[in-house]
């Protein structure tokens, strides 16, 4: 159980899920964990995309930044600035915890009370 902002909280499962479908091929698996012990939740979403590249990891969570070099999805490169900053109220984390060629995982990390 955690106390939070219901409607601020939606919008990270919202932009994590729209990217996580976004970036996967047609006809693939979205994967969605959830564990939790006394002191924190752990989230995880993993598509099946092309992984976002490493030197691009460090700047995903920013501001107006681009992941798709291309820009041929529709995006204002806000959602996950937005997502990091509403995880970070809540007192907990955002991060990759993994991307490669077979997709990307995203963790989220908030406390429990």
């Amino acid at each position: 159980m955690i106390i939070a902002n219901e409607d601020m909280l939606s919008q990270v499962w919202i932009n994590l899920l729209d990217n996580a479908i976004k970036f996967s091929p047609s006809d693939s698996e979205i994967k969605i964990d959830i564990n939790s012990n006394d002191q924190q939740i752990h989230i995880s979403i993993h598509d099946n995309g092309p992984g976002i590249d490493l030197n691009k990891q460090k700047y995903i969570l920013i501001k107006f930044h681009h992941g798709d070099a291309s820009h041929s999805s529709p995006s204002n490169g806000l959602g996950l600035s937005i997502a990091h900053k509403i995880i970070a109220l809540h007192g907990g984390t955002i991060r990759i915890a993994r991307s490669d060629e077979i997709g990307t995982t995203f963790e989220v990390t908030l406390p429990s009370r």
